[in-house]
């Protein structure tokens, strides 16, 4: 890639994308449908190359081979299978069949924050598919998940002077993310009551933690900053991200740091002393030590990796 840093790609971006433009678009929102072999060549222009995806990102493969690159892992795609981008993931699609059918959908948050889900409901599978991007599904499901799709274009395609013409195509968004989250759900291994429980107590401030850092660790490694945003100690803030996510708050800043380093260094053509700026080290010697430490390798090594 020629840019210095990684290209990102908006909802906007995708829906004004010439390949995208194919498809059908509605406010905070696109759609393509790849029913055909000439088809492939849609997912293939978008993300073909690394792209930063700040968009919500669904592909419901219904028949085709490939794989995805998301976060510098690789998963694989098949028949009936589906992957979900969260906001901020950087992902690469390659295909690797002639007959991939299926179909795209991009939403933005505030499409999102319009369906008014409750958040318990949602945030399990959120942790859940931040480790597990690609889940197989049946063949019925997969069918339910593209006619419910299907429906969406329709009715975004439909006269825009019909009565109530929003408020249809919202609910079945609604209705559509309500079915998808419910066969998420059923494919996602199970909990038992009491670690539910545990975890259901402290999702409103792993939620908060979450998205706080998502807009700031390119700016604050500090645990300190983070609790006293939530108003709370740093050794409380330690001990409900760990009983909700498994991991410790410290632990999810790194993630989140060395992640975007990887990145940066693998795929951008920044160099180390401009990556060490871009997440506000005070210098290239101390952002080294810490990605060593984190890593095992140096920048210089980890640049060089194939």
């Amino acid at each position: 890639m020629d840019e210095k840093k990684i290209f990102s790609l908006t909802t906007e971006v995708l829906r004004n994308n010439r390949i995208a433009t194919k498809g059908i678009s509605y406010k905070g929102c696109f759609i393509l449908d790849a029913e055909s072999a000439t088809d492939n060549k849609i997912s293939d222009e978008v993300v073909r190359y690394p792209h930063r995806i700040e968009t919500f990102f669904l592909m419901i493969c219904k028949q085709g081979e490939g794989s995805v690159n998301v976060n510098l892992q690789e998963y694989e795609i098949s028949d009936n299978s589906l992957f979900f981008n969260l906001p901020n993931s950087i992902i690469q699609v390659n295909h690797k069949g002639k007959n991939t059918q299926g179909v795209i959908l991009g939403f933005d948050e505030e499409l999102a924050r319009e369906m008014n889900f409750d958040i318990k409901h949602i945030l399990p599978i959120a942790l859940a598919l931040k480790e597990q991007p690609v889940m197989e599904i049946t063949k019925e499901q997969t069918d339910q998940l593209i006619s419910l799709i299907k429906n969406i274009a329709y009715e975004i395609q439909s006269s825009k002077e019909e009565p109530f013409h929003d408020e249809i195509i919202r609910n079945y968004f609604t209705l559509f993310f309500y079915k998808l989250c419910s066969i998420m759900t059923l494919n996602l291994p199970e909990q038992s009551p009491a670690e539910s429980s545990i975890k259901s107590r402290n999702e409103e401030y792993f939620q908060r933690f979450m998205q706080l850092l998502n807009e700031n660790y390119k700016r604050e490694r500090s645990l300190g900053f983070y609790a006293s945003q939530l108003c709370i100690t740093p050794k409380y803030l330690t001990t409900l991200i760990k009983r909700v996510s498994g991991r410790s708050a410290a632990e999810w800043i790194d993630r989140y740091v060395v992640l975007e380093a990887k990145n940066l260094l693998r795929y951008s053509t920044m160099s180390i002393q401009e990556v060490a700026y871009e997440l506000n080290f005070p210098n290239q010697s101390f952002f080294g030590k810490y990605f060593k430490h984190q890593t095992g390798y140096s920048p210089s090594a980890y640049k060089m990796l194939k």
